[in-house]
């Protein structure tokens, strides 16, 4: 591990998970009501009952749906200042918004707590909203095998800030920011090993975002004076851009004529 990124997690690593008494679990939710069992419009007939119609898969739900609420109501009370909105969805998903100056400790709790043990870091992607002052919205998908659960952080950052670097907590994270960063251009921190992972070498602007034309800048065909492959600016032909889009291939033969 880098000094550096030792030093950006505060010395976190080197601290055992401090012991704190659980909470007791809160009063559960309402079973959420699934669009296909919903009563119809005009019909007087009502919906089947879900357990029912679902069985056993409805119990396995409902508990793994009243567990994500007890473990996002224990985050809440062990650590509120890292936590700025929550949301839980009918699925059970659970979404986490927190500062981005505190993903070291949340990753660090997470990954360490006893009652937590997110010990994977299964994907990390980017948003792009260009009409919001924090441009980017950055989600790092986390998963505990020890109590089959899976949450999601969410952070926002502006445009040219970096965020902290998870590659310090979670191995998997290396490649996963490096395609954040090709894609998005988003700058990680601490990064070992920051550069392009699925672009060719030289490219130029990031694919992903929406302010990125479809056609890109640049394209890459063989040449057969040179012998190799080169890199020239996009040129569309007006025979390409001018067509009728019912019978786009008739009038393109014709033009050609």
């Amino acid at each position: 591990m880098s000094s550096a990124c030792s030093r950006a997690f505060g010395g976190l690593l080197r601290r055992s998970p401090v012991s704190i008494p659980t909470v007791q679990s809160t009063a559960r939710l309402a079973p959420a009501r699934f669009p296909t069992l919903a009563v119809r419009a005009n019909s007087t007939e009502s919906a089947p009952k879900p357990e029912k119609a679902w069985g056993n898969q409805w119990n396995y739900y409902n508990k793994y749906r009243s567990k994500q609420f007890d473990t996002l109501n224990y985050l809440k009370q062990i650590a509120p200042a890292w936590i700025k909105e929550v949301q839980l969805f009918d699925t059970g998903d659970v979404y986490i918004e927190i500062p981005r100056q505190k993903l070291p400790q949340v990753l660090d709790l997470l990954r360490h707590h006893t009652n937590f043990q997110y010990e994977q870091c299964m994907d990390i992607y980017s948003i792009d909203w260009p009409e919001k002052e924090e441009r980017f919205e950055v989600q790092y998908v986390l998963l505990s095998v020890r109590y089959a659960s899976r949450i999601i952080l969410r952070l926002t950052v502006p445009q040219d800030v970096m965020v902290p670097s998870a590659t310090c907590m979670y191995d998997s994270a290396n490649w996963l920011e490096r395609e954040v960063y090709d894609m998005m251009g988003i700058i990680f921190s601490d990064h070992p090993d920051l550069r392009r992972i699925l672009t060719d070498y030289g490219f130029q602007g990031f694919p992903l975002r929406k302010d990125f034309p479809l056609s890109g800048y640049t394209e890459v065909r063989y040449d057969d004076e040179l012998k190799r492959v080169v890199q020239e600016p996009v040129e569309l032909s007006q025979e390409f851009r001018a067509f009728d889009f019912a019978t786009p291939w008739e009038k393109l033969q014709a033009q050609k004529a």
